[in-house]
């Protein structure tokens, strides 16, 4: 296990806490706020070592949160899992959710299958996650509330033709908005800066949008020196740094120009 990020430490003994735990496939996030006023106090980001089986990895992260068992006053569980598909409401079926998962991402018959109603936007989110993970949280963890990471991340304030880009270890996170509407929520894998490059511009392709003309906003790990950050100019010409709106719970010490790191997580932490 590699802690990617420790940041904004500073739990005092007689605190609250409110713990968020985002679990992906590559790297788990802990994001630590007052549990009253859900100021942020604390982001650490953990991420698998190459030959690191998962349990292990979890484990690992399990006894970092242990420190502070006895401030934790609630938890939330935010899957960020590949295998997942939004479904609009009026062709929602629960009994299908099992075979649309295993059409789409091949039949397995070790996961624990789950669902998010987005009402704002008229969705169903279902996805699925390894039973080994479903033991662990439950052992390790109680009264938690759980939700897939994109049913939190929709955004329905987007105008215009938006690309939104979070780029973590091993995966970047995309969502396309045409005209307004959300098209398209999809995670790929990736190795090199070249990878995003292309599974951003295939994304722009498939939905015949002409990459020169769309948004494109970035989130997570990137700077504006990086070769990945360079490239992109060649094919989008509008790119920013998103970051996060609610800035009244963050501590100073966040400086502008950073936000961009940790606004993904800062948003999950924040969102109802």
């Amino acid at each position: 296990m590699k802690k990617a990020l420790h940041t904004l430490f500073d739990i005092k003994d007689n605190v609250d806490l409110l713990l968020l735990i985002e679990v992906g496939d590559f790297s788990i996030s802990l994001v630590w706020s007052t549990f009253q006023r859900k100021n942020i106090i604390g982001i650490e980001v953990f991420n698998i070592d190459e030959q690191e089986d998962y349990t292990t990895f979890f484990m690992g992260v399990v006894n970092e949160i242990k420190r502070f068992n006895n401030q934790i006053k609630k938890t939330k569980v935010r899957y960020n899992s590949k295998e997942s598909l939004l479904v609009p409401v009026t062709y929602y079926n629960a009994s299908l959710n099992k075979e649309m998962l295993d059409l789409l991402y091949g039949e397995n018959d070790f996961m624990i299958i789950k669902s998010d109603e987005v009402k704002e936007v008229g969705f169903y989110n279902i996805y699925r996650i390894p039973k080994p993970l479903d033991v662990l949280l439950t052992n390790h963890f109680s009264a938690i509330e759980e939700k897939h990471s994109t049913s939190k991340q929709i955004k329905l304030d987007v105008i215009g033709d938006q690309l939104f880009c979070i780029i973590s270890h091993k995966r970047i996170k995309v969502f396309l908005y045409k005209g307004n509407n959300l098209q398209i929520v999809q995670q790929f894998n990736y190795q090199s800066f070249e990878d995003v490059i292309y599974h951003l511009l295939n994304i722009c392709e498939q939905h015949s949008m002409n990459p020169s003309e769309i948004k494109l906003q970035l989130k997570g790990l990137i700077v504006k020196d990086s070769k990945l950050f360079q490239e992109l100019h060649n094919y989008f010409l509008d790119i920013d740094f998103a970051s996060t709106n609610d800035t009244s719970s963050l501590p100073t010490s966040i400086s502008e120009e950073n936000k961009h790191f940790l606004s993904h997580l800062i948003e999950l932490a924040l969102c109802e």
